[in-house]
């Protein structure tokens, strides 16, 4: 450190370290107060982070250029016995201009056997019939991996975790309603991005059969063709099921409008959770300045010995400001590592008992640069008005304090 000013920069800053390890028990707590404000910002900027990335993944796995189909709480209501269902036949959809590809399906919870097992197991139709290997679509998009094949008839497709709870493998039987299936394949979903685990998978017409209807579904997607306006589509999607006079009971929504509405509400919402760990920060700030008042208060007579031996106001005023900038970096590395590790326990507590969900925390290097620099900064900015008063005390004064 040949220059003069570093080495008068880090001789305050040992200066301002020994302070505050004279004081292990209260500099501890100033800075848990930091610490605690700064996990509050990481945890929640954290879980919003991961929330944004985990619904931006699975719109963008949609695809810009579909429709939905599902029933509308604005309807005129389902009829008793199909509540949540729509009644249409997505071959219908197919006719529709501008449609390349249609998928549906219908969910369902029935009573299911095998050998050591049995129970009400949700059962979903899918139109068309159900293959996985493709990849596409809500239902397939997110498929890590598929063991054996597509059903046939009388055969069942099963998710991992169904296979699991009801004790099957490939080949084996299970009886749905009382009507026997063989298993001809198992999905898994990667990434915790299946809209339907624990369920049992077979064609639509076959759950038609098996419930007694000749319509229905829950849920049904039109992807455009090449080159086709999404929004078109969707407009002649709405004219189809209104001829076909289901258009009451119908919510037609193009993917580009959900993503508009959800990029919406997560702005919303990350903007509620950054107002909310501000708070959090600001108290930790406020408890900072407390100390550094007192800091100032009980070493008057030190502060007046530094300006005896030749000590400038703005020399006096740099030291407790680093040692206030010390202890916010303290509560800030302290608060990073506890906020993540909060992020990290949430996540999984989401992840194991909300069916489908896979929120991973978001903690970027930005995120966390942005949060030591905001602790080391407020800390910096609370022990400013201290450190100037102690500055500007005049040295005799100082020295005859009591």
């Amino acid at each position: 450190m040949n220059s003069p000013a570093l080495r008068q920069l880090w001789e305050l800053g040992r200066l301002a370290l020994r302070n505050a390890l004279r004081r292990p028990l209260r500099s501890g707590l100033t800075a848990l107060g930091v610490a605690v404000g700064m996990a509050a910002v990481v945890a929640l900027g954290s879980l919003s982070l991961g929330a944004q990335r985990a619904l931006t993944q699975q719109l963008e796995r949609l695809g810009y250029d579909v429709v939905l189909v599902l029933p509308s709480a604005a309807g005129p209501g389902p009829a008793p016995g199909s509540r949540g269902r729509l009644p249409l036949n997505p071959a219908l959809l197919e006719r529709v201009e501008g449609a390349e590809r249609v998928g549906a399906w219908l969910r369902e919870a029935l009573p299911v056997a095998a050998a050591d097992a049995q129970g009400f197991l949700p059962v979903v139709g899918v139109y068309p019939d159900p293959d996985p290997s493709g990849g596409e679509g809500p239902l397939w998009g997110g498929v890590s991996r598929v063991e054996g094949r597509a059903p046939g008839p009388a055969e069942v497709l099963l998710s991992a975790e169904a296979a699991r709870d009801l004790g099957v493998g490939v080949g084996d039987a299970v009886r749905i309603r009382g009507r026997t299936f063989r298993v001809s394949g198992i999905v898994s979903w990667g990434g915790g991005g299946a809209p339907e685990r624990g369920a049992l998978f077979l064609p639509l017409e076959a759950l038609w059969a098996l419930v007694g209807e000749r319509e229905g579904i829950t849920l049904a997607w039109v992807k455009a063709r090449p080159g086709y306006d999404v929004v078109r589509l969707e407009q002649d999607v709405q004219q189809a099921l209104r001829e076909a006079g289901a258009g009451a009971g119908a919510l037609v929504q193009s993917s580009r409008r959900i993503f508009e509405v959800v990029h919406t509400a997560l702005r919303i919402l990350n903007a509620t959770l950054t107002a909310i760990a501000a708070v959090a920060l600001l108290v930790g700030g406020l408890g900072l300045l407390n100390t550094m008042y007192t800091a100032v208060v009980e070493r008057t007579r030190e502060i007046g010995v530094l300006s005896a031996l030749g000590a400038r106001p703005g020399q006096i005023l740099l030291l407790f400001v680093l040692e206030a900038g010390g202890l916010g970096l303290l509560g800030g590395i302290a608060g990073v590592v506890l906020g993540y590790g909060i992020a990290l326990s949430l996540s999984a507590v989401v992840s194991r008992f909300v069916e489908g969900a896979a929120l991973a925390p978001g903690a970027s290097a930005g995120l966390i640069a942005a949060a030591l620099l905001g602790a080391v900064g407020l800390s910096a900015l609370a022990g400013l008005p201290p450190a100037r008063r102690a500055a500007l005390r005049p040295p005799v004064e100082a020295l005859r304090y009591e």
